[in-house]
């Protein structure tokens, strides 16, 4: 971290950001002898790349679970959305491209994680890692986590579809918003497996930029020791010609 006047410069190590072109991070306005500020913003940035790298047994990538990212929109029914006709899956090699263009118009985004495994049932969590403000977003969690249940019933079941944003799912589609004057924008959605409950609630945080946060305010992860693997997808945004540039397939 550096200070250029009431500018507070953040250098990204992240592999994956710095090869799409996300290798600073600034926050203007800030009063660089409000050390309680900084203080917060340093301890949500070391959380939220500590969550982001945070596997029991490492990121894998398993032919049984498949994820797809889909345009999505509004249905017939009231709060329903589906896919949009013939709307392409925008993850490609675990990494999910969307166009810039799209975004300034308001396009919402649903998922669709599908477990093949016939008799292997999943607790899942996702959660979407913006890098631009250093929030953690949570897209899905346990119904007995959302609700403060004792019941422990899986969210992934064996043979079945997880959605989020689409059909029944009950969680609204997901949209985003593009950094003016930044060519690329990149976040993280991170799936968690485990074969047994685990505590996901607490991963969730805001950006320490926000300043009606409470001062030292994050997340902090708290797992039980049954053991947990994930997925984590690049989602890189630009405009398009841009995406082509960065591998993008061409259709």
């Amino acid at each position: 971290m550096s200070t250029d006047g009431e500018e507070v410069v953040f250098e990204v190590k992240n592999a994956i950001c710095r090869h799409y072109g996300a290798t600073r991070l600034s926050c203007k306005n800030v009063g660089v002898d409000d050390h309680d500020y900084l203080l917060k913003i340093l301890r949500g940035a070391a959380n939220f790349f500590r969550l982001l790298d945070l596997s029991n047994m490492g990121d894998f990538r398993d032919q049984h679970i498949h994820i797809k990212c889909l345009q999505v929109c509004e249905g017939r029914h009231a709060r329903t959305w589906i896919p949009k006709p013939n709307a392409p899956n925008l993850n490609s090699n675990n990494k999910i491209y969307i166009n810039s263009e799209d975004i300034d118009k308001g396009q919402a985004y649903g998922f669709e994680i599908k477990n093949d495994y016939l008799a292997i049932s999943f607790h899942a969590a996702v959660f979407f890692f913006d890098v631009h403000n250093l929030s953690i977003i949570r897209y899905d969690l346990p119904i007995d986590q959302v609700n403060s249940s004792s019941h422990r019933s899986t969210s992934l079941p064996a043979g079945q579809v997880l959605r989020i944003g689409c059909f029944d799912s009950g969680s609204p589609p997901r949209t985003y918003k593009y950094p003016p004057g930044q060519e690329t924008d990149i976040g993280f959605l991170k799936l968690y497996l485990s074969s047994e409950p685990n505590k996901y609630s607490s991963i969730a945080q805001d950006s320490p930029f926000n300043t009606t946060s409470a001062r030292g305010e994050g997340g902090a992860a708290h797992h039980t020791k049954e053991s947990f693997e994930t997925y984590t997808l690049a989602v890189i945004q630009g405009p398009l010609d841009h995406l082509k540039r960065m591998g993008l397939p061409q259709s």
